[in-house]
């Protein structure tokens, strides 16, 4: 799976910022910012590929969750955005779906 280093979401330029030590010591392996418009991802180090390609995944679904669902609840109380075990298993299933992607259709 290729990261980008720029991309659009709902045409708002999103730029992707790779650190090699700004989260160093955390438990967080990335963030992500509407307001300033970035996905952070901790550099490899570490870290393993998949792992990188994982997180890019769950940070972009925060923004996508923060765009689409400003005001959806979830039962839990929480806004989509900031469910973290929904963020997470959708994340999961992106990078396996992009990861397992094999030939090409025609249309």
């Amino acid at each position: 799976m290729k990261i980008p280093a720029k991309f659009q979401l709902h045409g708002i330029p999103i730029k992707v910022i790779v650190s090699p030590d700004l989260l160093e010591g955390k438990a967080e392996n990335g963030t992500s910012s509407f307001v300033y418009r970035t996905i952070t991802l901790q550099s490899k180090g570490k870290r393993s590929k998949e792992l990188v390609e994982k997180v890019f995944c769950h940070e972009l679904l925060h923004l996508i969750f923060l765009h689409v669902g400003r005001n959806w609840k979830l039962n839990n109380g929480k806004e989509l955005w900031e469910d973290e075990d929904l963020v997470e298993q959708c994340a999961f299933l992106l990078h396996q779906s992009l990861n397992s992607m094999e030939g090409e259709v025609e249309i």
